[in-house]
């Protein structure tokens, strides 16, 4: 993995034409021809290989960028492991809504950093409204709170809230989970291996009737650090503060939106049809 986000937005444009896969090929001369192929791109002027947000999202259009084809996802058995009621409606239903909570982490984690995986579950079902909860808000506010504090956990908040956008026919449910999303991806960014796997999840929901303000308000938020590189991310992730308990209740109470600031600071942000 390369120490900014230039080098991956390479990758993934040569990968976006079908060349990276054969590094996966055993032939030490095809690895070589296309290192060297990348090495050249890299080179050459940035606006190819850094690649336009246009250009970019159209090679996150393709299937391949799902989210539930993300690499270290855990197979459905490991997912489903320890859970022996209803193991097989588990099994199937990783990558859907769910009122239970999950059994491990989506994302292939270590054993603690699972159990912490599960608590944010936990939370993430409370602030939705799907577990009862006093305090909805408190509930988001520690999710963030593990997102912004443990960098490797942030893939697996952004792969549950794609899992509890899908297919929820939950109507108030599907909003908090809209909400959330917006809300972590203003404090944090997905990693550069997974970025084009949740651009795919924006893209998909982008003309959606409901819920397009708020992908498109998180592909503004994506597209104005594409160019920053990790250390960069890192900065802006440390001097962020975790939205205030009383910021999130008025969100979740319609006083306010999560696009308020950004009008006031001039910026496009359209109120959501809900």
């Amino acid at each position: 993995r390369a120490s900014t986000r230039t080098s991956p937005s390479v990758v993934r444009w040569v990968d976006g034409c079908g060349l990276v896969g054969a590094l996966a090929c055993a032939q030490c001369q095809i690895v070589e021809d296309v290192a060297k192929m990348i090495k050249e791109m890299e080179s050459q002027t940035p606006e190819i290989p850094m690649g336009t947000m246009e250009q970019i999202l159209e090679i996150a259009r393709a299937t391949r960028w799902q989210y539930h084809k993300y690499s270290r996802l855990r197979t459905r058995e490991q997912f489903a492991k320890g859970k022996y009621l209803n193991r097989r409606k588990t099994i199937d239903g990783m990558f859907f809504f769910s009122k239970d909570i999950i059994p491990n982490s989506m994302i292939d984690l270590p054993t603690q950093t699972n159990k912490i995986a599960v608590n944010i579950n936990k939370c993430l079902l409370a602030f939705c409204g799907t577990r009862r909860t006093t305090y909805p808000a408190s509930s988001a506010q520690a999710l963030m709170e593990k997102g912004k504090a443990i960098s490797s956990l942030r893939d697996e908040v952004f792969v549950q809230i794609c899992k509890h956008l899908s297919q929820n026919p939950d109507r108030k449910s599907m909003q908090r989970g809209w909400i959330l999303l917006c809300l972590c991806i203003e404090l944090f960014s997905p990693s550069v291996e997974f970025e084009l796997f949740l651009l795919n999840f924006m893209v998909k929901h982008s003309n959606d009737e409901l819920w397009a303000d708020y992908a498109n308000f998180c592909l503004q938020r994506l597209e104005e650090e594409l160019d920053l590189d990790e250390e960069a991310l890192a900065t802006n992730v440390r001097q962020k503060q975790v939205p205030s308990i009383d910021y999130i209740t008025a969100v979740i109470n319609g006083e306010i939106t999560i696009f308020d600031k950004y009008r006031n600071a001039g910026k496009v942000a359209i109120k959501p049809r809900v």
